[in-house]
């Protein structure tokens, strides 16, 4: 099953967004229709970093707040997110958005999001002008979302909504859902994403019925510089309105800065842009967008706050992609016939031993390295122990040789133990230095962001490299992050013929180094200098 989505896999992704396409309103007639659709909570309910990108969202991606947009790029969350938002509109218009998502399997991604519209309270009048009190009016949406990860590259998502609009007495309620699909390239730099919202569900209010505004929208996404820049664009159609285009960037200025600029249009005939920024402090982000004046309507402010938290999801094991041709009889199979696609336990706990067996052949020269040094550090700390042990008992003898001679003798032998006293002093001052070598660290095994899986023992080889040259510097590399007051964590990229590390060495908010390096992936395993340069690059200004 497995190796046949991955082999149908653009297949797939053209058929689901054909069937989208075949029901998106393109025979609709705008001019006579502008303004027909009900519930505007559906337009309105979007987080700071998306209204910052003038509605940019097919193929953003985004994590939790997919929950709002594309569906399908729920499925890019690797671990538990929320997200709120707060839009303050024209008229004392309140918007408030809560959403939180988190994985429940390798591939499965669940989310749940609630938005609630305060239009305020309106006079009621009769045909006099009377004042009879006040209307309350109000909208609540809440939505259950799951992305499911296909393949490695094709993602969908599917979000079922229920809607309640209440106007004064009235009130009336509606189910609908959404629809997405993602697809993303090998290093996921180029993505591209159809989504279908509110495709089912009315709402009437006394006589009349409206439809929800249904909406389809495609668009295409492209990342440059490691991520850094980020540029897309959609194309947008409404059973209410004309086409409508949207671009927008999003450029990471620094690591904890984020610009982020949009336009849109035409919708009502105009062009609209917006603009913002973003906050990253940690596993933490604060957004803001600001949307000009528009139609007569006052500009927009609208504030999010992202978070993540608890364990990180672990990459989905994308095995079975190819039949193999087993030559030989084993259990279960006949000689000459192609091994099924998908794996029993048994299989699978075969395979595991076979790996763990490979593993230290793989490592082997790493290995013995790590072993020689480790020996020599024992040798230079048992020669240390030695000679001062020799000091100790020289010391000791000293003050009896005084007490058996006399006169010059004695004299000069004080004068030898008076002598040796300043070398001490300067043993236990370097011992002292010894001890103030700098706070304990703590080093995370870098993350692969791109590239095939068989280059994932980098991540975990860096860590041993940086652990390795923080001890001989004589810090203390400890296993958990509580118990550290620094740590270093990175990322590395496999593209073009070589391998790009970035990593930060942070001390609590602060960053104090910073290092990236490239390096050919011919030979990497055995190009020492590689590693050393990697390795004296990181220590570099550590003990700021």
């Amino acid at each position: 099953m497995r190796s046949r989505f991955r082999r149908s896999g653009p297949g797939l992704f053209l058929f689901l967004s054909l069937a989208l396409l075949a029901v998106a309103p393109v025979g609709a007639t705008p001019a006579s229709r502008a303004g027909t659709s009900a519930a505007p909570i559906l337009r309105d309910a979007i987080t700071a970093r998306t209204a910052a990108l003038a509605d940019l969202s097919a193929a953003t991606g985004g994590g939790v707040e997919s929950l709002w947009t594309n569906p399908a790029g729920l499925a890019d969350l690797r671990r538990r997110e929320i997200s709120l938002s707060r839009v303050q509109s024209f008229a004392d218009i309140a918007v408030n958005l809560i959403g939180f998502a988190q994985p429940v399997a390798d591939r499965i991604i669940l989310g749940i999001a609630y938005t609630n519209v305060d239009y305020g309270s309106i006079d009621k009048t009769d045909a006099t002008g009377r004042t009879l009190g006040k209307i309350q009016t109000g909208d609540d949406l809440a939505a259950v979302t799951a992305g499911l990860r296909l393949t490695e590259r094709l993602r969908i998502g599917v979000t079922g909504k229920y809607l309640n609009e209440r106007l004064d007495r009235f009130t009336d309620q509606t189910f609908s859902a959404d629809l997405g699909v993602l697809w993303e390239n090998e290093d996921r730099s180029l993505a591209i994403g159809l989504s279908g919202s509110n495709l089912f569900g009315k709402l009437r209010f006394v006589r009349e019925t409206f439809a929800l505004p249904r909406t389809f929208r495609a668009g295409v996404g492209k990342r440059f510089w490691n991520g850094r820049l980020f540029v897309g664009a959609d194309a947008a159609k409404s059973n209410d309105a004309d086409w409508e285009f949207t671009g927008g960037i999003e450029a990471a200025l620094t690591r904890m800065l984020t610009f982020r600029a949009g336009v849109s249009g035409p919708r009502a005939g105009k062009v609209h842009t917006a603009v913002g920024v973003g906050f990253h402090l940690d596993k933490m982000r604060i957004d803001y967008a600001f949307v000009p004046a528009q139609r007569g309507l006052d500009a927009q402010h609208r504030a999010s706050i992202w978070m993540a938290f608890g364990p990180e999801r672990k990459e989905p094991k994308w095995g079975g992609e190819k039949k193999r041709t087993v030559r030989g009889k084993g259990k279960g199979q006949e000689k000459g016939k192609a091994e099924p696609a998908k794996r029993t336990k048994r299989e699978q706990r075969k395979v595991a031993k076979k790996e763990t067996r490979k593993a230290p052949r793989r490592e082997a020269p790493r290995m013995r390295e790590a072993r020689k040094e480790e020996v020599r550090e024992k040798r230079t700390e048992v020669a240390r122990q030695r000679s001062r042990q020799h000091r100790r008992d020289e010391t000791r003898k000293k003050p009896g040789r005084r007490e058996e001679v006399a006169g010059s003798e004695s004299a000069t032998v004080g004068k030898k133990a008076e002598e040796e006293k300043p070398a001490e002093k300067e043993n236990s001052s370097e011992r002292a230095a010894e001890k103030q070598v700098g706070p304990p660290i703590y080093v995370e095994a870098f993350r692969q962001r791109s590239g095939p899986k068989r280059y994932s023992w980098i991540g975990k080889y860096v860590k041993e490299i940086l652990a390795r040259g923080f001890r001989d510097e004589g810090r203390d590399v400890v296993e958990k992050p509580s118990e550290a007051k620094e740590s270093v964590t990175g990322e590395y990229w496999i593209r073009d013929g070589e391998v790009v590390i970035r990593g930060t060495v942070r001390r609590g908010w602060r960053d104090i180094n910073e290092a990236e390096k490239r390096a050919p992936l011919e030979n990497l395993e055995r190009n020492q200098s590689f590693w050393s340069q990697l390795g004296k690059s990181f220590l570099k200004g550590v003990k700021r």
